[in-house]
């Protein structure tokens, strides 16, 4: 325990207050700021802090110099809670965001957003010194206490409300919990999740304040992280502060929520849209964000924020995936296109997509992890990653998909590989193969067969449908 007793001891002495000293004139003007001082900060090298850190569920390491200097340092006047949040995210977005904040179209942050960042594979981040108010809990409320910011530790796990949450993180927030509530004097019940304390404005769902604007955490299961039951019921619903979810209650609260026939319950597994699964049971308030992307059957993206002006939330058409916290300047993936340049001449421009492509090959980017591209299916033998170096790993052998590099080309759903006879396949190529060519590049065969005769070095990667699943 002796590396928890660092944690909650050598905090930073300076805590005076930050000021912004320049008020950006636009929004976006700011924005661009933003993302030039990620590129020429120190806080470009994270990606190589990662490697050189070891790996170890117990293993803290100390990221708090990375916050923006723009965040205001303001001592918490008390600590009544810890919130846990689910962070929507793959662990380098989430160190990203939670230290220099977001940055939209139409809105900023400072960051400055959580006190720890536990990754998947149980490593804890300290992202602020715990006597530092941080802006994660936004607008809340809690037996009738508002602004839990001010109350608060806050801890994000980087993981999914709809997925699960690992064991090496139950583990490791077990023991952070542990700590925190020695050190605050806080009981099991002190301990709850974004999803129960958030509240939202009046929208078309709900025409009173009411609870359901984060989803964030609401498959948390505390026994795994060693706490006792939470509350049985939410007191401000109880008390008339807020208007109930149904969907939220009946996940929460399921004794006194009452009957859920009315409501029908989605199991916390799926960001796809169906019938009983909307917008706002996936998305909570943030259904209509700019930083919502929403991937329909067809291959194409939409913003939160332009759905009801290009669709219409009632015409969202099941089979839609939900993306929560998409960083925005870099949405891409691997397109038909850009795997066809690889059978034309290197002079030739590149084709650049205008949505993301709906063919086999994804790519790992800036915005796009292996969960978001392969959702439970990341892990499966039938998963093949292409790394940059030219690696080949199945999805069943990689340990911690936070660390797949970025540039990793994504197969879901294929078997491989399989090698060609004299430029051929036996029994022929299927139109829907995925063939491997030198330099790392992917094409399908339909476009391949233009080609004429394939060099001997081409491996053939087939939907796994088609060799016995």
């Amino acid at each position: 325990m002796i590396y928890f007793f660092v944690i909650m001891t050598a905090e930073n002495t300076h805590t005076a207050g930050y000021r912004v000293g320049i008020k950006y004139m636009r929004v976006r003007f700011g924005c661009l700021l933003l993302a030039a001082a990620f590129l020429l900060s120190d806080f470009a090298a994270i990606p190589a802090a990662f490697a050189e850190k070891t790996k170890s569920a117990k293993s803290v390491i100390d990221f708090r110099r990375h916050v923006s200097s723009r965040f205001e340092k303001t001592v918490r006047a008390s600590t009544r809670y810890i919130i846990v949040h689910t962070s929507e995210g793959g662990l380098e977005s989430t160190l990203r965001s939670v230290l220099h904040g977001k940055c939209s179209s139409t809105d900023r942050t400072l960051g400055g957003h959580a006190h720890f960042v536990i990754a998947r594979d149980g490593r804890i981040f300290r992202t602020l010194d715990i006597r530092l108010k941080a802006n994660h809990a936004g607008l809340s409320m809690w037996n009738g206490e508002d602004d839990l910011n001010e109350s608060s530790v806050g801890i994000e796990l980087v993981a999914y409300h709809y997925a699960d949450i690992t064991d090496s993180q139950y583990a490791s927030l077990g023991r952070l919990l542990g700590q925190l509530r020695k050190t605050y004097r806080l009981d099991d019940l002190a301990v709850l999740t974004h999803s129960q304390v958030a509240y939202g404005k009046p929208n078309q769902w709900f025409k009173d304040n009411h609870r359901g604007r984060k989803r964030c955490a609401q498959n948390f299961e505390r026994a795994r992280a060693g706490l006792g039951p939470t509350w049985d019921f939410d007191p401000d619903v109880r008390a008339g502060r807020l208007s109930p979810d149904p969907q939220l209650a009946a996940l929460l609260y399921p004794v006194s929520s009452g009957p859920v026939s009315e409501t029908p319950r989605t199991a916390a597994g799926s960001n796809v849209i169906t019938k009983d699964n909307t917008a706002w049971t996936i998305a909570g308030d943030d259904y209509n964000a700019p930083d919502t992307i929403y991937q329909l059957p067809d291959g194409s993206a939409v913003a939160g924020d332009k759905i009801a002006s290009s669709i219409g939330w009632d015409r969202v058409p099941h089979g839609t995936v939900v993306l929560l916290n998409q960083e925005q300047d870099e949405r891409e993936q691997e397109p038909n296109q850009q795997a066809l340049q690889a059978l034309k001449p290197a002079a030739e421009p590149a084709l650049k997509p205008t949505r993301p492509a709906s063919g086999p090959v994804k790519l790992i980017s800036r915005g796009r992890n292996a969960w978001e591209l392969a959702g439970a299916d990341y892990r499966k033998k039938t998963t093949i990653y292409f790394y940059p170096n030219g690696r080949i790993m199945n999805g069943n052998r990689i340990r911690d998909w936070d660390d797949i590099p970025r540039g990793t080309k994504v197969l879901i759903g294929y078997s491989g590989p399989l090698r060609l006879r004299g430029g051929k396949l036996k029994g022929g190529l299927p139109d829907d193969a995925v063939l491997l060519l030198p330099g790392n590049r992917l094409v399908t065969a339909n476009n391949a067969k233009n080609a004429g005769r394939l060099p001997k070095s081409a491996r053939v990667f087939v939907p796994a449908k088609g060799v016995g699943g």
